[in-house]
This record gives structure tokens, C-alpha cells and sequence, in this order.
């Protein structure tokens, strides 16, 4: 029993925290009335949503450029379908698998099956997953100040920041010796930088037509730093792939940062959750493609 605690536990907490951050999310919509919030989200044009939905496979599509950028400068020789492929079903299984980097598993896996250096795919998603967070973190200056002087998560910023210090020397770590591999590769690294970037911009201005659908109006840098707070924040081993977590942060940002209304903010927080799954449904289709590749056609 107590063998199998140890080796459960983790998730176990992160289960309690997901059940939390839900309960919490349930309290604020008991607050506002289901109905309202649905009606809220009935505001939302199907035109609106559309490109939202738009926005977002595009962002999909420059993640795909980033990552594929990267294994090519690594020596990788694989083909921009099959980078598509794997990309497509790690982002989908992402959806289901109980942890954050679930995906960045999946694709490991995937290109090491088809016969691609270990060690050099295995660095190409951990420099991709990098520069990703290095973009993110651009912007956290533009949002820290303000989450700071929220008095009222005092306690709950003592926390986030006793978590950051202590993940911050391992991850400067694993930076170092991830970028070893691509340190004579610049113009390789700010390629991925830029096409993260474009991912970035394309993910706010999806979130940002569907606040102006509901007549709120918000600065996309205002959202960009709310966006990498919550990122970070989701980042956190407290729940289960983010779930609930990454729906209160968002939620409690936009209402105490951006100025956004309750029941706007909630609708906003689970259309953006929705937009993204949907986003990488394409998947399901690649799936197939990439499973048989992986039988037929391994490469050395």
C-alpha cells in the first residue's frame, strides 16, 4: 500500500487539484446563474467563433514551422507531413494524457519510431518546448506588476513564486544543455522564436475577436501578458493537464487585470478551452498516416 502511494501520489494531488480548481470555477458560475453564462456565450457570432477556430489552426500551423525548423537544423531529415503528423496528434493527445508534456512524449516517441536519431529528437522537443516558454516569458514582464499588487492572492503569489524559484535552476539547466545542440544554429533558434511569436499572436487575437464579440474592449499586449501569466500558472504540477487551473487563472485575470466582466470572463475562459481542442483535432486524421508510416517507411 504504501509502494503504491508513493508511486501515486503525484497524481493523486494533482486530481485534488484539478477537483479544486473545478469546484472553485463551479462556485463563480453559481455566482452568476448557468443561464447567464450561456447566454453570454450565445453572444458569440457563429462568424466570430469561426475565426477564433481560424486563428487558432493557424497559430497550429506556426508551431508545426517552429518545431519542424529545429529537427532540420538538427540533421533530422524529415519531411514537412510527417513533422505536421506527429505535431498534429501530440496537441491532440495532449487533451487526454495527464500531464502537461504528455504530447511532447508522444512526439519523442513517434519520431524515434521512424527511425530518427534518439538524442537529437529528443533535444528538438525540449528546445521546441523552450523557445515556446522563452516567448511566453517576453511578455510576463507586462503582467507581473499588476498581479503583484493584487492584495486579495497575496498568499497564493508567495506560492507561485516559492515554485518558480525552485524549477528556475533546473530549467535554466536543461536550457543550456538542450541549446548545446543548436549553439553554432542561430539563425535556426530566432527562426523558432519568430514562428513562436506568430503562434502567440494568432492564439491572442482568437481569444481577443471573441472579448470584442461580447462588447468588451481589451489591448492585445494587456492580453498577452494575462495570457503568459496563465500559461506559467498552468504549467504548475497542481492539475491534471491544467484543467480548471488554467480556466480560474485566465477567468480571475481578466475580470481583477483586465477589467472584464464576470460572466463575460467565464464564457471567454471555456470558449478559449473549446477553440483549443478543437484546434487540434486533426489528429484523429493524421493518426492513421503516422502510425502506418511508422510500420512501412522508417528511416535511418
Amino acid at each position: 500500500m504504501k509502494d503504491w502511494w508513493n508511486s501515486h501520489k503525484q497524481e493523486f494531488f494533482k486530481g485534488l487539484g484539478s477537483l479544486i480548481a473545478f469546484g472553485s470555477l463551479f462556485f463563480l458560475f453559481q455566482q452568476q446563474s448557468w443561464d447567464e453564462v450561456l447566454d453570454t456565450i450565445l453572444k458569440i457570432t457563429w462568424s466570430r467563433f469561426f475565426t477564433s477556430l481560424g486563428l487558432l489552426m493557424l497559430s497550429r500551423l506556426f508551431t508545426i514551422a517552429r518545431w519542424h525548423i529545429l529537427l532540420q537544423s538538427g540533421g533530422v531529415n524529415i519531411n514537412l507531413k510527417q513533422t505536421t503528423s506527429i505535431t498534429f496528434m501530440g496537441l491532440f493527445a495532449s487533451n487526454f494524457l495527464p500531464s502537461t508534456i504528455g504530447g511532447d512524449i508522444l512526439r519523442i516517441s513517434s519520431t524515434i519510431q521512424l527511425g530518427y536519431d534518439r538524442a537529437i529528437c529528443t533535444a528538438s522537443v525540449m528546445v521546441d518546448r523552450l523557445v515556446g516558454m522563452a516567448g511566453m516569458a517576453l511578455f510576463l514582464p507586462l503582467g507581473i506588476p499588476a498581479f503583484l499588487q493584487e492584495s486579495s492572492l497575496l498568499s497564493s503569489n508567495i506560492f507561485f513564486l516559492e515554485k518558480f524559484q525552485k524549477k528556475i535552476k533546473p530549467f535554466l539547466e536543461h536550457i543550456i544543455n538542450a541549446l548545446r545542440l543548436w549553439q553554432k544554429q542561430p539563425f535556426a533558434i530566432f527562426s523558432a522564436l519568430f514562428f513562436s511569436l506568430c503562434h502567440m499572436f494568432s492564439l491572442f487575437f482568437a481569444i481577443e475577436v471573441m472579448i470584442n464579440g461580447l462588447g468588451e474592449i481589451i489591448s492585445v499586449w494587456t492580453l498577452a501578458s494575462l495570457w503568459s501569466l496563465t500559461y506559467f500558472i498552468t504549467l504548475l504540477p497542481i492539475s491534471v493537464n491544467g484543467y480548471g487551473v488554467q480556466e480560474l487563472s485566465l477567468t480571475y485575470f481578466l475580470v481583477n487585470i483586465g477589467g472584464i466582466s464576470l460572466s463575460n470572463s467565464l464564457a471567454i475562459a471555456l470558449l478559449t478551452r473549446i477553440i483549443i481542442m478543437l484546434a487540434s483535432t486533426p489528429g484523429v486524421v493524421f493518426l492513421p498516416s503516422i502510425l502506418s508510416t511508422v510500420k512501412k517507411e522508417p528511416s535511418s
